[in-house]
């Protein structure tokens, strides 16, 4: 029925005003071809789809929900924050339309064609932070996660892994675009004892480095070398110098070194996952990082170095201080990592 039949049939069904212009925008003015948004909340919006039918009274429908529109959805069950989609505040009305000029038409169009909003959800990234990690236990924090988080063991990865929830029952597998941070403070000594611990799922048992079958899922097969540079060698060497300096359950595993292929990936690996981990099991100690890595890698930087005057301080200990060697890592351009185990 029209506007002005379906006003007069709300007044004698009692209907009130509100529910009888909810009725009107549900049944006349939506269309096939609108889309509709639906908010959770004010702040997010967790589905949109497409009208593919018109109105539908359905008597056998469970209560409140007799009124019906076939639909497409495009998006379900989702948490989009609303500023990626409209410029402007949702309200909690039941159904209203929204200005087509708050639109933003930058999530539902690429490059001049209709893009997947299913791909735009999945490619943003979420970050999860766990604040003062170290003073929880990690087993009880991630439980399965802690396998599930590797790169390679997340959803789509090479070896994709799913676990059971315990008490929904259903699968689960960790997205690829979330990234979990852990803050922790560096002068509280429990930092010790979460040092190895999240970092279990990539250290290899021990004279497990001598397998051959670690190696098998490596790009580098079957030489193992990148130009001249032998890296199963050198990853043997450094573990080798690791089990000397603290013990051989800090050994590095080699997941870190599975995926590259070039010089520059090499570096890359030893620029933000070796060196960074290094750093964590010294504390910073870069004289011990040389112990392991060698010449190439850490440089002495305090030559030439002066403390400010200042007479009331012994002069004999300022010197001692002034001479104690400061270092760094050198720049990538001096690495030599064949020097490492030659």
């Amino acid at each position: 029925m029209d506007e002005q039949q379906l006003a007069a049939k709300g007044k004698e069904l009692q209907i009130t005003d509100f529910g009888i212009r909810r009725l009107n925008l549900f049944s006349n003015y939506m269309k096939v071809g609108n889309y509709v948004i639906i908010s959770k909340g004010n702040r997010y919006v967790r589905a949109i789809a497409k009208i593919t039918g018109p109105y539908k009274f359905d008597a056998n429908a469970p209560e409140g929900y007799h009124n019906t529109r076939a639909v497409e959805w495009i998006v379900k069950d989702e948490d989009i924050p609303v500023a990626d989609v409209y410029d402007r505040n949702l309200t909690q009305q039941t159904i209203y339309k929204i200005s087509e000029s708050g639109i933003k038409r930058d999530f539902f169009v690429q490059g001049g064609q209709v893009a997947n909003v299913q791909d735009a959800v999945q490619d943003k990234n979420f970050v999860l932070v766990v604040d003062e990690i170290n003073r929880g236990n990690v087993s009880s924090i991630f439980g399965e996660l802690i396998t599930l988080i590797e790169r390679d063991k997340r959803a789509g990865g090479d070896e994709e892994l799913e676990v059971t929830l315990p008490y929904s029952k259903e699968p689960f597998k960790v997205p690829d675009n979330v990234y979990i941070i852990g803050t922790m403070n560096t002068a509280d000594r429990s930092i010790e004892a979460l040092d190895t611990a999240p970092k279990k799922k990539i250290l290899l048992p021990r004279n497990a480095i001598k397998c051959q079958v670690d190696y098998d899922r490596w790009q580098l097969k079957p030489t193992g070398k990148i130009g001249n540079v032998d890296v199963v060698q050198m990853l043997e060497k450094i573990n080798e110098r690791i089990g000397k300096l603290i013990d051989k359950d800090h050994k590095i595993g080699h997941s870190y070194f599975m995926d590259i292929k070039t010089d520059d990936d090499l570096k890359l690996a030893f620029k933000d996952k070796v060196i960074p981990l290094l750093e964590e099991y010294f504390f910073g100690d870069f004289g011990k990082i040389g112990l392991v890595l060698g010449n190439s890698f850490v440089e002495k930087v305090n030559d030439g170095f002066e403390f400010a005057k200042f007479e009331g301080y012994d002069s004999s200990v300022s010197t001692d201080l002034k001479e104690r060697p400061v270092y760094r890592i050198a720049n990538t351009k001096k690495w030599n990592f064949s020097s490492i185990y030659e």
